[in-house]
Parts: C-alpha cells; sequence; structure tokens
C-alpha cells in the first residue's frame, strides 16, 4: 500500500508532507497532562501519536513533522527509543520509518494549530502538506488520510477537508469540530462555501469537518499572526478557514469508518472503551 501511494504521488508529480501539531497543553485531559503529553497516552495499544505517524506512513507520505514545545520532547524521545528497541512487534513500523523521514518541530508557544502549522513553514518550504490532528481517528479499512489524499487528486490546487457522520449521542465528544456549509454534493464529496463553529444540529446524525485537511503548496501565510484571535491570543484556525473559502477552490469529503476523538476526558473514556469492545 505504502509503495502504491508513493508511485501515485510522484506519478502526478506532488509531493505530499504531513504536519502532526502536537504542542498543545492538553488542558480538556488533565491530570495526566500535567506530567505526560497527551499524544503518548493510549488509543488502542498505542499511543496516539504512534497511530497519527503510521497513518501518514500508509498514505505513501515519506517526509512527517511532528509539532512540539520543548516540555514535550518525551514525544522525541519515544520515537528515539521505538528505533532501536528490539521488541519484534515494532519492526514494522521501523522499516517504515527508515524509508522515511521523521522531522521534529519546535513551537515556541501553544499558540493553536494555526500558529504550530506556520512554526513548520520551512519545513513545509514550497510543497502541499496534509494536517494530521493526533487525538482524532477514523476506524476504517482504508486510513484517513489516504481515504483524503485519494479524493485530492482530483484537484491538488484547493483546500480539500474531511467530513465524519457522527451521532447525536456523541456528539458533545467532538467539541473542537467545525460545521462546514456545503453545496453542490457528488456521490461522497461537496463544495464548501462557509464554515461555522457552532454544533447546534435538528437531525439525529450529522457531517462535521474533521482532523485531516489537505493543503496545496504556498498558503503558509493564511496560519501567520494576520489571523491571530485577541480573545485567546492564538492563531485561530476559523479564521484561517474563512479567509482560504475566499480565495481558494475549497472541498469536503466524506470518510468512511467510525470517527472517533479523544480530545477530551469523556470521549477518551467512551472511545477507548469502544475500541476494547465494552461499548
Amino acid at each position: 500500500m505504502l509503495k502504491d501511494a508513493e508511485t501515485a504521488f510522484r506519478r502526478e508529480k506532488v509531493c505530499v508532507k504531513a504536519i502532526i501539531p502536537a504542542g498543545g497543553i492538553g488542558t480538556r485531559i488533565q491530570p495526566f497532562t500535567l506530567a505526560v503529553p497527551k499524544e503518548l497516552l493510549p488509543a488502542s495499544r498505542k499511543p496516539m501519536i504512534q497511530l497519527a505517524v503510521e497513518e501518514a506512513l500508509a498514505a505513501g507520505i515519506r517526509d512527517i513533522g511532528v509539532v512540539i514545545r520543548k516540555d514535550k520532547e518525551a514525544i522525541r524521545n519515544y520515537f528515539e527509543a521505538l528505533m532501536v528497541a528490539s521488541n519484534p512487534l515494532w519492526e514494522d513500523l521501523r522499516e517504515e520509518l527508515s524509508h522515511a523521514k521523521l522531522h521534529f518541530i519546535y513551537q515556541k508557544q501553544p499558540l493553536g494549530l494555526g500558529n504550530a502549522i506556520h512554526e513548520a513553514g520551512t519545513f513545509i518550504d514550497d510543497s502541499s502538506f496534509v494536517m494530521i490532528i493526533p487525538d482524532q481517528f477514523v476506524r476504517s479499512k482504508v486510513p484517513a488520510t489516504r481515504q483524503l489524499l485519494d479524493a485530492a487528486r482530483k484537484d491538488f490546487q484547493a483546500v480539500w477537508n474531511s467530513l465524519v457522520t457522527v451521532c447525536e449521542e456523541e456528539l458533545g465528544f467532538f467539541r473542537g469540530a467545525r460545521r462546514l456549509e456545503l453545496t453542490n454534493r457528488i456521490e461522497n464529496t461537496w463544495e464548501v462555501k462557509g464554515v461555522r463553529e457552532d454544533l447546534e444540529y435538528p437531525n439525529e446524525e450529522t457531517l462535521l469537518g474533521f482532523g485531516r485537511t489537505f493543503f496545496p503548496a504556498g498558503l503558509i501565510e493564511f496560519f501567520s499572526d494576520r489571523f491571530l484571535n485577541p480573545a485567546t491570543g492564538e492563531v485561530d484556525l476559523f479564521l484561517s478557514f474563512e479567509a482560504l473559502i475566499k480565495e481558494y477552490r475549497n472541498y469536503a469529503v466524506l470518510l468512511e469508518g467510525k470517527a472517533m476523538d479523544f480530545g477530551t476526558w469523556a470521549g477518551y473514556e467512551h472511545f477507548f472503551r469502544f475500541l476494547h469492545g465494552s461499548v
């Protein structure tokens, strides 16, 4: 699968990198995150950050940037230890990482996802990239990032958002999700005409924006201090997306599979039980 995806990128002359923001404080899942980075907490039998890296590799991405801060170097230490571990369980991952480049990029302050992307500007350079939020996952036969890139091949000059279907009883677990205003549906793809932050829905199931987004090359300034939210002091991705929708073609593709968000204690406990068969 990895070789096939890489071949497709080379054929279409598109360089795609991955950005995995992991520099946040993890406030919503304290007290564990006072000592352990949220991204190292297990989802299934692996830490979230490892699942995110494996997902990028499974999509054929060979350049992966993990954005951390100095007090979250445990994430870097984890991968360095994994690469020299003798446990045969990690042999396949070590083999794939030996043919890829795993970069660690330092965010000076925890100023949000937009700032994390901007701090990775030198790494991104003139490449397209996928943002992979490491506490959100889709359980599916085809990994979420692979699904997104398969759709993005229709137009690599556009922004491609991902959507997931969330049932009413699980809406509260997706507190950071955004609502996309959609139009002109063709099969599982829509054009995006706007973005909203509210989660008020009249129906039992709904579509939410998800933590996988493809960005074409040359968009790094959409994550600069120009989009700072004075109320939070962070670069606000909501403001970035509003501007991107006005200036670039924007699409959204519905991902197949069960969506999960481990970003809050309620969500973490719910989806961890789901993965282990007790929900």
